[in-house]
């Protein structure tokens, strides 16, 4: 019972070493020994690694950490991303531990009668069988919005739906709300 309080107070202040025991802080200075990332899945080693500018042999410091969080983040791809620094004989091993977001499942379409969905998933590029990001969602909604547009229906509106199925997958079905195709009746210039 008491290791387990110790745990979680170690966890809550973010001072442990990899083996869950008390450790002083490792400041984030020195030389680096080694990059390695955990807890991925779908996406490859290789393409986190190359969102991390820190390498092994280099400085290390605050910002480049920082900026190394906030690059891995950036890629879309994490739900959570915590990063862990233990001093070894050789420098500062540094760790990404990463949650990935769930895979889509499959892709559906909702509400569309005035466009056929063929029409709409020409426009798509995210697919099944990929790591949820939401850039790519904003993106394809805008691509579905612009279709519409294309189209007269200035009032379309896309809205993203996700929903969990289980086995860290989810379906995403864009909701489409067409609304009346706009038709301008007259021009008046005075």
């Amino acid at each position: 019972m008491l290791n387990r309080l110790l745990l979680l107070l170690a966890l809550v202040l973010g001072v442990t070493t990899h083996t869950g025991v008390f450790a002083a802080p490792v400041p984030a200075t020195g030389t680096v020994s080694r990059v390695l990332v955990t807890g991925n899945v779908r996406i490859e080693e290789p393409t986190l690694l190359a969102a991390i500018g820190l390498r092994a042999g280099g400085e290390i410091s605050p910002a480049a950490v920082k900026r190394d969080l906030k690059a891995v983040y950036a890629t879309g791809y994490f739900d959570d991303i915590t990063v862990d620094l233990v001093e070894t004989a050789d420098g500062v091993l540094v760790t990404f531990h990463v949650v990935e977001k769930p895979a889509i499942q499959s892709v559906e379409l909702k509400g569309n009668k005035k466009i056929d969905e063929t029409d709409i998933r020409e426009v798509l590029d995210v697919r099944a069988f990929t790591v949820l990001n939401d850039s790519e969602v904003r993106d394809n909604i805008v691509a579905i919005r612009e279709l519409y547009l294309e189209k007269g229906y200035y009032l379309a509106n896309v809205v993203p739906i996700i929903a969990p199925v289980g086995n860290d997958q989810v379906t995403l079905t864009f909701d489409i709300t067409e609304n009346k195709k706009v038709i301008v009746q007259r021009v008046e210039i005075t």
